[in-house]
């Protein structure tokens, strides 16, 4: 039989219309994944932000809190990569119940390198971190998989080395719920990691910055002994270097080369939401309470108006923080701002001539008398206040005020440095730090007051902004009031006074038919048991949140995926940070053949790379292969070295990755 032809080239016209469709379909699709993941529209993100302070001790972490973070970060007893901020179990379980008040979370940094010896201690302080209720451990050496931890949540720390998508995309499959970024990364890279993974994602956004990779700096423990990896970093980032060419030619002298201005991200927190970043942490845990309260005032502000702009965004704690001050970053410990590499390389990320905070500039220098000196002010200077100013060399010089009237500044000591002409800045600001010290700002949680009647009973509710509801009865054997407008002010009054809680009263509905009488006291015992009825309930809620958390984190950790998943590469150098057997065990478990022992464990530095950096001194001092040269300056014989006390650092540039090594 002849096919029917107008039958054929009807199916060959609905294949091609059908194909057309899918292709189409297929377009759009590829567009709208394309589109979701530029503009942060990640469905498998959660829209809940979080502002992550750092906590010194229970009273920093209280402050941070009251401040508006919603979790905050602090060291164990031992362990922490801050090993100058410790606290005790008693400590961090005191701040685990004062932040779950406000469902704010309290993570416990647990994150240097462990030596073989130290495991067992290790672990033992985990399970009594875990009984105290903490919400998640920071850590580092992956010897931690392998040992038996209790069901919590597992950050990778900073310093694990959180650049590349694969090595992130390992740690999640690995059973991690958390990655913290490095500092380094650009607004393109975080977009490429979230791209290829669903871990939550945390970005530092202030404070000071690592010169180095992070996990990957070994210049302070091949200088002085004190790894930075155990959390006795000497700083020599912050030490003065001469920088050599390979002939002696002096290029740069005397100035602190590795040394960076602070890290502020803060007008870039819009970008980092929509590059998927859903945690913005603090960097300070050795900063002082003054700090602590400032800058996080100032992110709740900032992080509060990017969620006012995002549909189905939210905070991620509960309850409103009232301060009386208004924050400001430049008054705040500082040496100078930078965005970094957030938005690509550019110049000025470096602070070379002090490491020490300068503060915001706040005038000119116009005349120098015998006993004071006048400023073409910017800002009023106040009796008391910390000035500082470059000389004419570069070296920064303090200033006491002693007295301050108009533009004229009465020094405790005239600085004979200080010339006609130099800016001044100033790094404490006196009344400001006053105010924060004395500030006694509060958090409170709002709630609504229902009050009814039943047949034989009055009834009052108790809501939070979680619909989480308590209720008490008290009998209905009241007599009628008989001024009932004044009853019911009274009434409306008493329910209101929430005093030195943790609630105030958003609003307070009387529903009944008869106003009663009912005695001032026995109105506030009705309150008081309502009130602490709702805090047991809330306390029991969050606690089945976390416990639930804890289960998922640790399921997470033990399928069989978590357990063989395959690590981006099968040999590594010393920069994996092996110290130990268990961390070794883990390596090869995941399918890593050949490892180097650590640094930490070898005697022999000889050639080895003890930082790693995206700062870059042939494009600070514009001798970059990618930049227009100019023909004017010497021309300096490479390799370039480092010399600080008699040590010499020989530099590698990578430029094809754009980073610089620094050779032991």
């Amino acid at each position: 039989m002849q096919p029917d032809c107008r039958c054929f080239r009807k199916h060959i016209l609905y294949l091609y219309r059908l194909l057309k469709y899918l292709c189409i379909l297929i377009f759009y699709k590829v567009q709208d994944t394309r589109n979701t993941y530029s503009k942060g529209n990640f469905s498998h993100v959660s829209k809940q932000l979080e502002l992550l302070a750092p906590a010194k001790d229970f009273n920093q972490g209280k402050v941070a809190i009251d401040s508006g973070a919603d979790a905050v970060y602090i060291g164990a007893s031992r362990f922490g990569a801050r090993a100058a901020a410790t606290n005790s179990i008693g400590e961090i379980e005191k701040l685990c119940r004062y932040a779950h008040q406000y469902y704010a979370k309290v993570y416990v940094a647990l994150n240097t390198l462990l030596f073989d010896r130290e495991l067992e201690e290790a672990v033992k302080i985990i399970q009594d971190l875990y009984n105290v209720g903490i919400d998640a451990l920071i850590i580092q050496d992956m010897a931690l998989m392998e040992t038996d931890l209790p069901p919590i949540p597992l950050h990778a720390s900073t310093q694990t080395n959180n650049l590349d998508p694969e090595k992130i995309l390992f740690l999640e499959k690995a059973g991690f719920s958390r990655v913290i970024l490095g500092r380094e990364l650009s607004l393109a890279q975080i977009e490429q990691i979230r791209a290829k993974t669903s871990i939550e994602l945390e970005s530092f956004v202030q404070g000071s910055l690592c010169v180095s990779h992070s996990g990957q700096c070994y210049l302070s423990h091949t200088m002085t002994g004190r790894s930075a990896n155990r959390g006795e970093c000497a700083q020599p980032c912050r030490l003065p270097y001469d920088l050599e060419d390979a002939s002696g030619e002096m290029i740069v002298r005397n100035k602190h080369l590795l040394s960076l201005k602070d890290l502020n991200l803060s007008t870039s927190l819009p970008d980092l939401i929509d590059a998927g970043i859903t945690s913005f942490k603090i960097e300070g845990r050795l900063k002082d309470v003054s700090y602590v309260r400032n800058v996080t005032a100032y992110y709740r502000r900032k992080i509060d108006e990017a969620i006012a702009r995002r549909e189905g965004f939210s905070k991620s704690s509960q309850g409103k923080e009232y301060l009386h001050f208004e924050p400001d970053l430049e008054k705040t410990f500082n040496r100078g701002y930078t965005d970094y590499f957030i938005q690509g390389r550019h110049a000025n990320i470096e602070s070379f001539n002090s490491p020490k905070s300068t503060g915001k500039l706040i005038g000119k220098v116009k005349d120098i008398c015998n006993y004071f000196f006048t400023v073409i002010p910017i800002e009023q200077i106040n009796n008391n206040d910390g000035l500082c100013f470059f000389d004419e060399k570069g070296e920064l010089h303090g200033i006491k005020v002693n007295k301050a009237e108009g533009n004229k500044v009465f020094p405790s000591v005239m600085a004979k440095e200080l010339k006609s002409g130099m800016d001044i800045y100033r790094n404490y600001d006196h009344a400001f730090n006053r105010i924060l010290e004395t500030e006694d700002g509060r958090r409170l949680l709002g709630v609504t007051f229902k009050f009814t009647e039943t047949h034989s009973a009055y009834l009052l509710e108790c809501s939070d902004e979680n619909n989480i509801t308590a209720s008490q009865y008290i009998e209905n054997d009241f007599q009628e009031a008989r001024d009932g407008e004044r009853a019911l002010h009274t009434l409306k009054e008493q329910l209101s006074k929430l005093g030195q809680t943790i609630y105030f009263a958003k609003e307070v509905e009387i529903d009944v038919k008869i106003i009663p009488f009912i005695p001032i006291g026995k109105l506030n015992e009705l309150r008081r048991d309502v009130i602490n009825a709702l805090t047991t309930l809330r306390s029991e809620h969050y606690l089945k949140q976390q416990q639930d958390d804890g289960i998922t984190a640790f399921n997470n950790r033990h399928t069989e995926e978590a357990l063989t998943a395959a690590y981006p590469t099968s040999h590594l150098t010393f920069q994996g940070n092996v110290v130990n057997k268990l961390a070794a065990q883990f390596y090869q478990r995941h399918g890593v053949k050949t490892m180097d022992p650590g640094l930490e464990v070898r005697s022999d530095y000889k050639d080895k790379q003890v930082m790693i950096t995206h700062h870059c001194l042939k494009y600070t001092f514009g001798m970059c292969s990618k930049m227009p040269r100019s023909t004017s300056g010497p021309a300096y014989k490479e390799p370039f070295y480092l010399v600080s006390n008699n040590k010499r650092y020989r530099l590698e540039f990578d430029c094809k990755n754009c980073v610089m090594k620094i050779i032991y």
